[in-house]
C-alpha cells in the first residue's frame, strides 16, 4: 500500500492497481473515470506508477469524454 507523503500528521493510503498487460490500460482508465473517488488511486504497470487522476485526464482527452 502506498502512503501519501504530504502531511505527516494526516497519513492517508491510496489504492494501488497493478496491471499486467499494457493493453488493459485504456479500458481500465475508462473504468476509473466512471467510478467516483478512484482519481485518488495509483496505477502500476511494469514497475512504474502513475496517479489515476493523470491517467483519467489522458483517457478523457484521447477519447473525447467529459
Amino acid at each position: 500500500m502506498w502512503e501519501n507523503s504530504g502531511d505527516p500528521h494526516t497519513r492517508e493510503t491510496a489504492r494501488v492497481y497493478v496491471l499486467n498487460d499494457a493493453g488493459d490500460v485504456w479500458p481500465f482508465a475508462g473504468d476509473l473515470a466512471a467510478t467516483p473517488g478512484e482519481d485518488q488511486s495509483l496505477v502500476e504497470l511494469d514497475g512504474r506508477q502513475i496517479e489515476a487522476a493523470r491517467l483519467i485526464q489522458c483517457w478523457r482527452w484521447l477519447f473525447g469524454e467529459r
